[in-house]
């Protein structure tokens, strides 16, 4: 009866050591399958950030450069519109300096008309007197 007992107990304990390496051996599967499965999601993170981030200054490349050309538009229609003033007001000061040449000219013949006509009235007096 002890030998059965004995043998019965030998017979369980094998059970029970065969299941608990059933369960490691499930339990290492299980852990290689997280890991690899860890570790795709690691590289797929480490692609998707990659990919991000190449298209981030990919874009920030292409917003610099539209920028770029904006102010270079800028800066040509400025320069531009700057040499149409400046041709202006070198148009504006001939004007004046033809008009200044003009008045000049305008009082000389006033004063000569003022001067004959004062002149005029001088001898017409005198021819009256």
């Amino acid at each position: 009866r002890i030998d059965d007992l004995r043998s019965e107990l030998y017979s369980k304990l094998d059970d029970t050591n065969k299941r608990i390496d059933d369960v490691k051996s499930d339990v290492k599967v299980f852990r290689e399958d997280v890991f690899n499965r860890l570790n795709t999601l690691s590289a797929n993170f480490d692609k998707a950030l990659s990919d991000l981030r190449t298209e981030f200054y990919k874009k920030l490349d292409e917003t610099k450069a539209d920028t770029y050309k904006r102010l270079d538009d800028l800066k040509a229609d400025i320069s531009s519109k700057y040499q149409i003033m400046s041709q202006r007001i070198d148009d504006l000061d001939k004007k004046l300096i033809d008009l200044k040449s003009d008045f000049t000219y305008t009082k000389q013949s006033f004063d000569e008309l003022r001067d004959r006509l004062v002149k005029a009235m001088i001898e017409s007096l005198e021819k009256q007197r």
